[in-house]
């Protein structure tokens, strides 16, 4: 009554409805009345109205009173004034809706969130610098978004504010739906209540993405100054700049074009692109590259700007269309070097006037970095051709010391042997052979070194005459047969039919080049069918020789015109020659007015091709050479009672037969083996040999590794190194290997005598 104003009077037999507000509504008292007339109590809250017209808040429970049948005679009624608390809240509410207002309508991202550090609340703002939405962001949602490389060590930070009710401050990433990265900084303070209690905290998310670019492009700057020596080639410089400009720009589709002013065209060191990744090499033209080469300045090219350019006739599309692109020319000097670009297939809006700007920012930087970079690599390549020069020559030397010393152990070797009175008819008719053999063999390399020297020193003239080609490969064929054939490869030409193969060129160099080519096809073909073949165009006679040989592996594809090549160490050693029949071929193809080319592939076969212009200028007769065999003196040798167990490590059939012939009555047993690891079985099951004769030069396994290999279980045994090497210092690398001496080819029988009679002087 008190809070209400009326007295217990004006009360008495009146219906509740007297405190009545008309807040509630007839469907609520309907309700009410319904759950108390059931038996029920109800509960809830009402606003009255007082006697003097003011309006009051109670929370009320009515319930139903029942006599002893059940029967529900009158209702009980408690009431509390809750007038106060409600105009508490109220308040709270306002403040809240206020609150909600300003963080609405706030620059800078707001959240809050419960005692627990739980989000509870993220402002539009929040939403709009996260890339997430409200509903995502509630409770630990948020911190799907953030970073990887960001997220445990930011959670760790939050947590252990929470649990010390302390100020959280942090800067972090948050990673788009569109991929794009953002940089905030994030504070936190805690909210407490009345009594001091934490409720929860409030922060701040402020972007400072555009702050974190300008500061990391200086750092990626510096970093890319630093790279350019620690990077190999200017393709891993240009993946190393990619990476860096991928820290602050979507670089997904990205390539470096440097201009070539003379020939109107880019080279692309280094591309990185979706949809268009092989395109290392394109003309100027109209392209938008093009375009930002002829302005020297930058593009942003969106959809709009490419039709209106494309419509002016200014550019002309290259490949697939990007919906956004940015170029920025590269000077140097003032002169423009290429353009840096970057393009995006997936929207517009994800390169933009900002990515633009950190572009132009970086650009003299790479600029200058690429030119110095190319100014490296093209001293290391001039350094390393050079480098590869010398090793190659040096090669060769030793090569064409082999080439020379291994016929001419045949040739003075076995002249020697068949001064001996007590040889038969037919072992003086097997010697002669050898002899001929070996000095065919010394007369080629002797021919290929007159001929590559006479093209160098610029002596070689072209002597053009009326040249059946049909009958040069009549000639070539008859000539080479024989060797064909013994090999078991099949030999043929082919000539168009019904057509004149006949030119005005040099007869004796088209004879040396279809030479020089269908012996390296037999040399390198082990079964088979080698085909030489002629075709007339306009210009031009055009040849090609096709064998089904081993095969040029594809990098050597470039480089296998380079005199000395075969020379290189690296390659096979089973082949004779010393490198230059190639080189000699190109040169003579090269004073016909032609050009020569290979296709091949590793155990199919090659094809070699090449072209001769139809006229030529008459030139002079080449001076030709003659060389004469040099006279050897006769030497007495003198007979040994030495008795060995030899094994002979030789590849060269020819040498293995003058070695035995000159160590005849010297051995009781002689063994041979034909390379390195025919040599380490034949010593690692028979112990007692007593001499090793080693050749250091043998397919599969040479002499050093073979010896070295035997050392490490026989200490004991006589190595005698004999080799056609004859270079300063292989005397000491021999030694070094492990051999007790060294003897170098052609060997001289007194000589070998000489030097076992040494090393076995107290056996009987």
């Amino acid at each position: 009554m008190e809070i209400s104003g009326y007295s217990l009077n004006e009360l008495l037999g009146q219906n509740p409805r007297i405190f009545s507000s008309g807040e509630k509504t007839k469907a609520e008292y309907k309700a009410l009345w319904d759950t108390i007339t059931s038996g029920k109590e109800w509960k809830g809250e009402f606003l009255n109205r007082k006697k003097n017209g003011e309006n009051y808040w109670e929370n009320a429970s009515i319930s139903p009173i029942l006599n002893e049948k059940g029967k529900i005679t009158h209702f009980l009624a408690v009431k509390e004034d809750i007038t106060e608390k409600k105009l508490i809240d109220q308040a709270l509410r306002n403040s809240e809706q206020k609150y909600q207002t300003l963080a609405r309508i706030s620059p800078v991202g707001i959240f809050r969130t419960d005692a627990k550090g739980s989000t509870t609340y993220v402002n539009p703002t929040w939403c709009e610098i996260s890339g997430i939405s409200a509903e995502e962001a509630l409770g630990n949602g948020w911190l799907k978004k953030v970073h990887p490389d960001d997220r445990r060590t930011l959670n760790e930070n939050w947590q252990q504010s929470v649990n010390n009710e302390a100020v959280s401050y942090s800067e972090y990433r948050f990673i788009r739906s569109d991929d794009s990265i953002v940089w905030v900084i994030g504070k936190a303070v805690p909210e407490m209540d009345a009594d001091g209690k934490l409720i929860g905290y409030v922060g701040t998310a402020t972007d400072i993405s555009e702050h974190k670019k300008l500061e990391s492009t200086k750092e990626i700057l510096i970093n890319i100054s630093n790279a350019l020596l620690a990077t190999e080639s200017l393709h891993d410089f240009s993946n190393y700049i990619f990476d860096e400009l991928g820290k602050v720009i979507q670089t997904n589709n990205f390539y470096i074009a440097l201009y070539q002013e003379e020939t109107q065209m880019f080279s692309a060191p280094f591309i990185k692109d979706s949809l268009d990744a092989d395109l290392t090499e394109f003309p100027v033209g109209k392209t938008m590259t093009g375009l930002v080469i002829r302005t020297r300045k930058s593009q942003l090219i969106n959809k709009e700007r490419f039709k209106s350019l494309e419509q002016a006739g200014e550019i002309e599309l290259l490949g697939p269309p990007s919906d956004v692109w940015i170029g920025v020319p590269l000077f140097i000097n003032d002169n423009v070097i290429g353009a840096i670009v970057i393009q995006n297939y997936d929207g517009e809006k994800r390169l933009d006037e900002e990515d633009l700007k950190i572009l132009e920012y970086a650009a003299p930087q790479i600029s200058l970095a690429i030119a110095r970079k190319r100014t490296l690599e093209d001293l290391k390549a001039a350094l390393e051709k050079a480098q590869e020069s010398d090793r190659l020559k040096s090669a060769f030397l030793a090569n064409m010391s082999h080439e020379i010393r291994t016929p001419m152990n045949g040739i003075l070797g076995f002249t020697e042997l068949l001064k001996e009175p007590q040889l038969s008819g037919e072992q003086q008719q097997e010697f002669i052979e050898v002899i001929e053999r070996s000095g065919a063999r010394m007369l080629n390399t002797i021919r290929d070194l007159i001929d590559i020297s006479t093209i160098e020193a610029g002596q070689v003239s072209v002597m053009n005459s009326e040249t059946d080609m049909q009958e040069q490969l009549e000639q070539i064929v008859t000539f080479f047969k024989p060797e064909a054939e013994s090999k078991g490869l099949r030999l043929h030409f082919n000539l168009p039919a019904g057509e004149s193969t006949t030119c005005f060129t040099d007869s004796e160099k088209v004879y040396t080049i279809l030479s020089n080519l269908t012996k390296n096809a037999i040399k390198y073909s082990k079964k088979g069918s080698i085909e030489i073949g002629c075709n007339k165009n306009q210009d031009c006679l055009a040849f090609y020789v096709k064998d089904e040989g081993i095969g040029i592996p594809q990098d050597k594809l470039e480089s296998v015109f380079d005199r000395f090549v075969q020379a290189d160490s690296r390659l096979s050693s089973d082949y004779e020659g010393v490198g230059l029949g190639l080189s000699i071929t190109k040169a003579y193809v090269e004073m016909l007015g032609g050009k020569i080319w290979v296709e091949s592939e590793e155990g199919v076969g090659s094809t070699f091709y090449f072209t001769i212009a139809k006229k030529n200028k008459q030139g002079l007769e080449i001076k030709k050479t003659i060389l004469e065999p040099e006279k050897t003196d006769k030497i007495t040798i003198k007979k040994s009672e030495i008795k060995l167990k030899i094994l002979l490590v030789e590849d060269d059939p020819m040498s293995q037969q003058l070695i035995k012939h000159m160590l005849s009555g010297m051995y009781d047993e002689i063994i041979i083996a034909n390379n390195g690891i025919e040599a380490f079985d034949y010593a690692k099951t028979i112990s007692d040999f007593d001499l090793i004769l080693m050749d250091m030069k043998m397919p599969d396994m040479d002499g050093f590794e073979a010896t070295r290999l035997i050392r490490q279980f026989n200490k004991e045994v006589i190595i005698i190194a004999q080799t056609a090497y004859s270079m300063l210092g292989d005397r000491e690398k021999t030694i070094d290997a492990g051999c007790n001496d060294y003897i170098s080819k052609p060997i001289n029988k007194p000589d070998l005598i000489s030097l076992i009679n040494k090393h076995f002087k107290h056996q009987p």
